[in-house]
Formats: structure tokens, C-alpha cells, sequence
């Protein structure tokens, strides 16, 4: 689309899409023959901006919710940057190890704590495939377990979750608050909470992922096994290695760790705000040039 500069600007229009996004509209149509709901551009066009500020105030908006997704973007690099140091050091630790032989799952044990639906709290926390980010061991979304309807899996702060539902997509993180999980997550919890980090980057890693996704059950949703993950061969690291090791990366993961935090709050003010500005409950102030 190309947007009437003279009239709206294309920031505040970015933002007002993403307002009416966090409505439920998505002007899609459903097909009665083949039940798809496909996304109908004429009911796009059609749709009533009930407030369109004068330009200025746009671009006010605009700035003031951009400046919150910069931080969060921010963030979000410092994290990525972090997390390839915290893997490199783990990887450096495995390989110069003068450990036995062992395999992922002396490190770790797989939570059995099934929690029944109707046992859940509602405010409690809850991290479904949907909150986990692809690739990055350090997880800033989670919502509240409010209408559920199926079991959960009960986990603490510091146990790693583990996508098992096509594991192709690598969602592995450490988790930063104790709530429940989807089933199609393994909660796995490290024997020694110092070892979490070796425990995250060892399950994340392409090799193990890559191998796991060739030999997941099912066709159309291929799942992995707690039972490959911890047959996974990873060195056992002497205790003086692991303290060594747990000196260098356990100021890293809790400060990323942190940061994820940040980047939870920053995005809980960013989407209150957007309804308050868009409406004009809450102004912005502009020059009057």
C-alpha cells in the first residue's frame, strides 16, 4: 500500500494497523465452502478510522510507541550478542573437557508435574510453542493461563523448556518465571541449577535439533523424545570444570536473563499505551507551528 503523506503518516499508520490488530480485526472473510478466512483488501479500505489526528500528533505517536519497540529491539540484539557468547563458552568447556564420556541427560531430568485443567490458576503464568522465540535460549513472552483447556505442565524458574513439536524450529529457552507449559513442551530441569546454561546451549544446538528432527515421530507433526534428548552424548565435566564454567556464563544468563524482563515490561507499557493514544484518551504534546 502507499500511503496519502498529505493526509496520515505511514508510522501512525503502522501503529493504527497494529491498534486494530490488538482488537481482533483482521478483515478476513470466511469462505463457507472451504471454511479458509482469507484476508479481503476491499474490507481493508472500507474500514472507519474513527480519529485521525492532524499530522503532527501522528508522528508524536508514532515516535513515542517506536521509541519503546527500539528499546525492546535493543534489547533484543544485546541478547542475541550475549547468548552466542554464552554458547561459545560452553562449547569451549565440552571440548576441552577432561570429563567421562556421559550423555545430556546426567546433566538433567525430565518434570513430570502434570497439572489438570481445572487445577490451574488463572493468574498463573503460562508459556504455550506461540511465546517461544525461534532460536534464542532466553524467552521474553508469556501470558496468563486464563481459559485454558487442556492439562498443562507445571515448571520453575530455571528449568528449560524444550518444544518438542517440530523440533525443526529450535524454541528452547530457559525459563524466567514458574508457571505452566503447553504438552507440547518438555520441561526439563538441570540436577544442579548450576548447570543451566550447559543444559540450554547443548539442547539448542544445531547438531542435537538437527538430529533430533530426523529421527522425531510423525509425518505432518513430527515430535522429539525426552528419551533422545537425554541419550544426547555430551561429556561430563569434572567439578572443577564446572565450577570454572559456572563462574564464567552464570553472570551472563542473569543479566540477559534481566533483560528479558525489561523487554517483557516494555512491551506490556508499549501495548496499554497504544489504545490510549490512538483513541486520544491519552495525548501526546506537539508545537503548535
Amino acid at each position: 500500500m502507499r500511503i496519502d503523506q498529505s493526509k496520515a503518516d505511514p508510522h501512525y499508520v503502522y501503529w493504527w494497523l497494529q491498534g486494530m490488530y490488538a482488537e481482533g480485526r483482521t478483515w478476513a472473510y470466511q469462505n463457507r465452502s472451504t471454511g479458509i478466512a482469507n484476508f479481503q483488501f476491499q474490507h481493508f479500505l472500507d474500514a472507519e478510522v474513527v480519529r485521525l489526528p492532524r499530522r503532527e500528533e501522528q508522528r508524536a505517536i508514532a515516535a513515542t510507541l517506536g521509541a519503546i519497540d527500539d528499546k525492546i529491539e535493543s534489547n533484543r540484539r544485546a541478547t542475541a550478542a550475549g547468548e552466542s557468547l554464552v554458547r561459545t563458552i560452553v562449547e569451549s568447556a565440552l571440548d576441552a573437557s577432561e570429563g567421562e564420556d556421559g550423555v545430556l541427560g546426567d546433566y538433567c531430568a525430565l518434570v513430570k508435574s502434570q497439572v489438570k485443567v481445572e487445577a490451574i490458576d488463572p493468574a498463573a503464568n503460562y508459556i504455550g510453542l506461540e511465546y517461544m522465540p525461534r532460536g534464542s535460549i532466553f524467552l521474553n513472552r508469556w501470558g496468563k493461563a486464563e481459559g485454558l483447556g487442556s492439562n498443562k505442565t507445571a515448571f520453575r524458574r530455571g528449568d528449560l523448556l524444550f518444544g518438542k513439536l517440530r523440533p525443526y524450529f529450535k524454541k528452547v529457552g530457559i525459563a524466567p518465571i514458574d508457571g505452566v507449559c503447553s504438552t507440547d513442551i518438555l520441561a526439563v530441569r538441570p540436577k544442579n541449577p548450576r548447570d543451566i546454561a550447559l543444559v540450554a546451549a547443548v539442547a539448542a544446538s544445531d547438531a542435537l535439533i538437527d538430529a533430533l528432527s530426523a529421527g522425531s515421530t510423525g509425518t505432518r507433526m513430527p515430535r522429539a523424545s525426552w528419551k533422545d534428548l537425554a541419550a544426547w552424548r555430551v561429556p561430563v565435566l569434572t567439578t572443577a570444570e564446572r565450577i570454572e564454567l559456572s563462574a564464567r556464563v552464570d553472570p551472563l544468563v542473569e543479566r540477559l536473563t534481566q533483560l528479558t524482563f525489561e523487554s517483557h515490561r516494555l512491551a506490556a507499557l508499549r501495548d496499554a499505551l497504544m489504545p490510549e493514544l490512538l483513541s486520544g484518551r491519552l495525548r501526546v504534546p506537539v508545537g503548535t507551528s
